[in-house]
């Protein structure tokens, strides 16, 4: 129980510190983008470490949003090698291919869609403007029953870290620029 605890917390901050690094790397180029992005890394190095299919997740996370462009920043790009590098010496796990393959997919889709989403009309608008496609993934590969609820749970905590960070953020207004 605990250690299940303790994975979907991780699973929770990897989403609020990924959001963070990324907001940060907008307003500066300086130490603090590098270091909270840095932490991001750690996060997703050690879930990518955890057992093949959180490895699957996450890894299918950084290659889709990578392919769609969304590594865009240095400070991003400093937080992917240091998740490389962390999964590295935590004891890297192979995904499971086919896991990985479906959300690398998705996860690209939904960048694509999201970049796109205002030309949009009706449902499909509100669909990509939410990335709703590796959630509805993930919904059905959890009631089919092939993955299983922690993870399940865990890339909705990741998600949900990431959107009420992001919504906190434009609530609070504009954030001074960091030199």
């Amino acid at each position: 129980m605990v250690q299940a605890v303790l994975l979907l917390t991780i699973f929770l901050a990897a989403g609020i510190s990924l959001k963070i690094a990324d907001i940060t790397g907008e307003r500066t180029n300086g130490v603090l983008s590098y270091l909270l992005a840095g932490i991001s890394g750690v996060l997703f190095g050690i879930l990518i470490a955890e057992s093949k299919i959180s490895s699957a997740i996450m890894f299918g996370i950084i290659v889709g949003v990578t392919a769609s462009a969304k590594v865009d920043k240095p400070n991003l790009a400093f937080g992917l090698f240091i998740a490389i590098i962390t999964a590295i010496k935590c004891g890297l796990v192979i995904p499971t291919i086919w896991l990985f393959l479906v959300v690398a997919t998705f996860a690209f889709a939904d960048e694509l869609g999201h970049k796109r989403y205002r030309k949009l009309k009706g449902p499909l608008k509100w669909f990509f403007q939410y990335r709703c496609a590796l959630k509805v993934t993930m919904v059905f590969l959890a009631i089919i029953a092939v993955l299983p609820p922690v993870y399940c749970v865990g890339f909705f905590l990741f998600d949900a870290g990431y959107e009420a960070t992001s919504a906190l953020i434009r609530r609070l207004g504009p954030m001074p620029r960091f030199k």
